[in-house]
């Protein structure tokens, strides 16, 4: 199972700073719901990696998953992917 996540937000800032906001999963936990918990692990293979919990809950049932995510592609100032490392 796949899941894409697309967002679109208003921001009065700089597209550099958002850029670099976007690009740490690390930030991700104040202003993502979704994400509980990002946390800078080392790297592998030069790819910046991070150990994420991932938190849902649709009326009474909750899940949360442990994944580790890596950034997988890095073109400033238009596109950053990160995506879920495969061990």
């Amino acid at each position: 199972m796949s899941i894409d996540v697309r967002a679109s937000y208003g921001a009065e800032v700089s597209a550099s700073l958002l850029f670099d906001v976007i690009r740490d999963l690390g930030t991700y936990p104040k202003w993502l719901e979704i994400v509980h918990f990002a946390e800078a692990v080392d790297s592998k293979d030069g790819l910046q990696a991070w150990s994420v919990e991932l938190r849902a809950k649709i009326g009474p049932f909750a899940r949360s998953k442990r994944l580790r995510m890596v950034r997988t592609q890095d073109e400033r100032p238009h596109l950053v992917e990160i995506g879920r490392a495969h061990v």
